[in-house]
């Protein structure tokens, strides 16, 4: 086990939690500024300047506190983290790999990194808490992880449903009251119409809420991460919901078992 040790206080680098503001200061301090206040933005939209300085400066002060951070260095203007910290913080910024599962129903969000040592390092958000928890493994099922962490219950049987619509159409769903627009509109068979119902009445039930996995790849000719896919997820009574896009126009929606919905998703 790699510790940490800074005056009285250790710190294990294989369970952490840090605080929102902890996590995005030691992120700013080791130069990603620009991706500390896209990820602040996201937690915290539409704040002003003053927040943003009080944000940080209270990050700064919870470190110091926690004797993470050396204030002397810090008001040298040197990286006043630990070692071991910035690697951690190299390391979570440059993963190979990023899956990011968001449960918006509960605003949790779990992030699943493969570090370039093949290390998976694992973070659960709890944005009401402002809290991120970090783990690390030697092996990771990444199907497991996820059923884990969404838990859809599982019906018997799920009934062949599934539809096409355009990209457009998927994005005037956000509004309930397009959905008769969508429905009169795209090219259905019987079957497609009958299942876009299905859908919008599973929808309606999750008040328009759609959970999502998000694949991303680190590439390093621009030193930073790339969006490869999204798919977009919704449980019903009757199976899991998925949707993916089959080119950049088309959204596919069909509903499968609980236990194969991920089998859709390719991880390489």
């Amino acid at each position: 086990m790699v510790e940490i040790v800074m005056g009285e206080e250790e710190i294990s680098m294989e369970k952490m939690n840090w605080s929102s503001g902890e996590l995005l200061t030691m992120i700013d301090l080791c130069g990603y500024s620009t991706t500390a206040e896209g990820m602040g933005e996201s937690i915290y939209p539409n704040r002003t300047k003053f927040f943003w300085e009080d944000f940080f400066e209270k990050g700064v002060e919870s470190l110091v506190a926690k004797e993470y951070l050396s204030k002397e260095k810090y008001a040298e203007g040197h990286n006043p983290l630990a070692p071991k910290l910035q690697q951690f913080i190299e390391e979570y910024m440059q993963a190979k790999r990023v899956i990011r599962a968001a449960k918006r129903c509960t605003d949790e969000t779990f992030i699943i990194r493969e570090l370039g040592d093949g290390t998976w390092m694992r973070e659960s958000i709890i944005s009401r808490e402002a809290l991120h928890r970090f783990d690390f493994s030697d092996h990771l099922d990444l199907e497991h992880e996820l059923k884990e962490f969404y838990q859809y219950a599982s019906p018997s049987q799920v009934y062949a449903s599934s539809f096409q619509i355009t990209d457009a159409q998927f994005d005037m769903l956000n509004q309930k009251r397009n959905g008769r627009s969508v429905r009169n509109e795209a090219s259905f068979s019987t079957e497609e119409r009958a299942s876009f119902d299905r859908f919008i009445k599973d929808l309606n039930k999750k008040n328009g809420v759609l959970n999502s996995i998000s694949l991303l790849r680190f590439e390093p000719e621009y030193n930073e991460l790339h969006l490869e896919k999204v798919i977009f997820h919704l449980p019903s009574d009757k199976g899991i919901w998925v949707i993916h896009y089959q080119n950049a126009e088309t959204v596919h929606v069909s509903l499968q078992l609980s236990n194969e919905w991920l089998h859709m998703i390719d991880f390489t």
